[in-house]
């Protein structure tokens, strides 16, 4: 699974002129039993809204991604190469702390920081 994420400034409906800014999930892709170079290809293809591409300022992939699966390559430096055919960045290591991810998604969820588009 891909999501999309940005920040994006609200409105309230009890004062228009307040706003807040909230963490947006606005798009997700759902893939299965595909190798890397494909769900790279089908990241990239789906990275628009309309006509124009959105600006990808990080994508992150789990440690494990980052283990050479053979003699110079890893599944990062693979999806990698591709991404960056579509003028998008190379993957990042992702923090791999769980407790802590799951504290951050319990606050954005408790204090309404977090919201979620149906696609």
């Amino acid at each position: 699974m891909v999501l999309w994420w940005t920040r994006v400034r609200i409105k309230t409906d009890l004062d228009q002129r307040a706003e807040r800014t909230v963490l947006l999930c606005y798009r997700q892709l759902v893939m299965r039993q595909m190798n890397e170079q494909l769900v790279a290809e089908r990241i990239a293809a789906a990275n628009h809204t309309g006509d124009k591409c959105d600006p990808i300022q990080h994508i992150y992939r789990s440690p494990d991604r980052f283990s050479k699966i053979d003699q110079f390559h890893s599944i990062a430096d693979k999806m990698g190469d591709i991404f960056v055919q579509y003028d998008l960045s190379r993957p990042e290591r992702a923090n791999n702390r769980r407790v802590d991810g799951w504290r951050l998604c319990y606050t954005l969820l408790d204090t309404d920081d977090l919201a979620v588009l149906d696609s």
